[in-house]
């Protein structure tokens, strides 16, 4: 158990995280021509790091678009424990062009980690220091030297555990999977990037694999964050708990990182403009 970390210069970081995630819908409402040259690689520099939607059943920020060729996902993490809950279990996203819950969907989860991989990825959490509490009655200057401290730390031990992130799970797709390189002949790209307290998710998926799609059709999707399978009990995310309380400073039930989290929606196929 660790302790919930507290403290003003804290607080300053997540305040524009929150008023701006109020403003968004729940759900994206319209449909997006995707930027051009887009690349999918984490960086989301092409979208301007602006989103359609913050969705509250999984805390994050996403976008949809397509083109003549694909679909993309962009999605936005700004929670820190919202980022090793996906860093862990990955995100599974999944399309049907028919019902949401039909079962001739696709689905694309990644990271994909087995549990030997994720077992590795918490030892690195561990040894890394990045682990730690602030300590009570700390001076905002001590605070501001222990969040620079930590960031610091983090940003190491993240780019060692992208090291694990090499493949995708594909499921629904008879032509491939379902366990493909992140660097495949498929033209599936999907890339995963951690940038302080946040992390970028992207997804390009050839819209060949769900048929012929019209514009303006619609099709169903389920944002979905995994969490532990039953036999992994022990190389799951860290649980705070203080004071009795489930709730950390950012309003996140820390109980909901050891289930699955997700929610559907519905997506119309954009026109070219």
């Amino acid at each position: 158990m660790i302790k919930k970390e507290k403290g003003f210069f804290y607080i300053i970081l997540i305040m524009p995280f929150f008023c701006f995630a109020q403003k968004l819908p729940n759900k994206q409402e319209v449909s997006l021509w995707a930027p051009k040259d887009i690349q999918a690689n984490g960086k989301v520099d092409e979208w301007h790091n602006t989103f359609m939607a913050y969705n509250h059943q999984v805390d994050l920020f996403y976008s949809i678009a397509n083109d003549d060729d694909n679909i993309y996902f962009v999605i936005h993490s700004a929670i820190p424990v919202i980022n090793r809950k996906i860093m862990n279990y990955g995100i599974s996203i999944t399309l049907n062009v028919i019902e949401k819950k039909e079962k001739s969907g696709i689905t694309v989860s990644y990271p994909y980690l087995t549990k030997a991989e994720r077992s590795a990825a918490l030892q690195i959490m561990m040894r890394s220091g990045a682990i730690s509490s602030l300590k009570d009655g700390a001076t905002v200057q001590e605070e501001q030297a222990y969040w620079k401290r930590r960031d610091s730390l983090m940003a190491i031990t993240d780019s060692k555990i992208l090291t694990l992130f090499k493949n995708v799970k594909i499921e629904g797709i008879k032509e491939i999977g379902p366990i493909i390189a992140t660097d495949n002949q498929f033209e599936v790209k999907v890339a995963a990037l951690p940038t302080g307290h946040d992390f970028n998710y992207e997804l390009a998926i050839p819209k060949k694999y769900l048929g012929t799609l019209a514009d303006g059709q619609t099709i169903h999707y389920q944002i979905k964050l995994s969490g532990p399978p039953p036999n992994d009990a022990g190389t799951g995310t860290l649980i705070v708990v203080d004071g009795g309380s489930y709730v950390n400073q950012d309003g996140i039930d820390l109980r909901s990182l050891s289930t699955h989290t997700d929610f559907w929606g519905e997506y119309k196929m954009a026109k070219r403009p």
